[in-house]
């Protein structure tokens, strides 16, 4: 019998070879056995926190650094997504959310990029109607707006300018 314990977050697992139908003189065989209840126990509890660790529609998993896979996000902004989602009702990809240092460099981001303090998110949006569509919405939710030919950012950084809308240069 197999049984396990969730305990602040930290997997305890009991199990007692006893009642498992195991031959008991192979102790690998207990051991793969135990391995691969463990490995699908965890892949279980990932695939959970991956669907809406955040809010009902985002994991922190969406808004990872691409290059150490840190999330930092804050859950108001995060919040305000949600709202935009549910007005929307269509799923919104994250392409870029919370950035380290490094990589908002690599991807040629401002050293103030408001992502380096999860409070950004680049939406992907590349059709004029899913355009037009987020425009009508983001404005209620969003001060600080850029519009790029693949994507809108969102911020809600308080240590920059205002009720701002701007277009990113095309790039080839």
């Amino acid at each position: 019998m197999v049984r396990f314990y969730l305990e602040r977050g930290l997997l305890c697992l009991l199990l007692e070879l006893n009642n498992l139908v195991i031959p008991r003189k192979d102790p690998r065989l207990r051991l793969n056995t135990l391995a691969r209840l463990v490995r699908k126990y965890s892949e279980n509890q990932n695939q959970k926190k991956l669907m809406g660790d955040l809010t009902a529609n985002f994991s922190s998993h969406e808004f990872r650094c691409a290059c150490c896979e840190t999330s930092k996000m804050d859950i108001e902004f995060v919040d305000r997504l949600q709202f935009v989602r549910d007005v929307i009702g269509k799923s919104l990809k994250i392409n870029s959310g919370f950035r380290c240092f490094s990589h908002n460099r690599t991807v040629g981001g401002a050293d103030n990029s408001s992502h380096l303090t999860g409070v950004a998110a680049d939406i992907r949006c590349t059709t004029s109607a899913d355009r037009m569509l987020l425009l009508n919405v983001l404005p209620d939710y969003f001060n600080r707006i850029g519009i790029a030919s693949r994507f809108i950012h969102v911020d809600i950084d308080t240590s920059k300018a205002s009720d701002v809308l701007w277009v990113y240069p095309h790039r080839k």
